[in-house]
């Protein structure tokens, strides 16, 4: 790719552009930027904030349905009449024992610890 010529000389030693104020207000901050990058910055605080809250919240979610699955699973075995077919016992073991959910459980928390 080619660079562009450079502009004429006599262009440059007139130096037009120190009178537009559209360049000068270009050369200058501009004052609504310092309030847009802090605006950006509270909204992004707020969003890692909220995100934060659900990620604790998913991981109590999971903690409280293994805890649940463990009890309807023990509660089969320990009551005179099982309620659980076959099929709904070989599920909620591979869920409970399998680590999956333990394993999703894990990478959340551990994803959450790092930021």
């Amino acid at each position: 790719m080619t660079d562009a010529p450079p502009p004429p000389e006599e262009w440059q030693q007139e130096q037009p552009w120190e009178d537009d104020s559209l360049a000068l207000f270009e050369g200058q901050r501009d004052p609504l930027d310092a309030q847009i990058q802090e605006q950006d910055k509270r909204n992004r605080l707020r969003f890692k904030k909220a995100t934060g809250r659900i990620i604790v919240w998913s991981v109590y979610g999971m903690w409280g349905l293994l805890a649940i699955g463990l009890l309807v699973w023990t509660w089969h075995f320990l009551t005179p009449c099982p309620f659980l077919e076959p099929h709904q016992i070989e599920k909620l073991q591979s869920v409970i024992f399998s680590g999956s959910l333990g394993a999703v459980i894990s990478i959340l928390a551990r994803n959450y610890i790092r930021e």
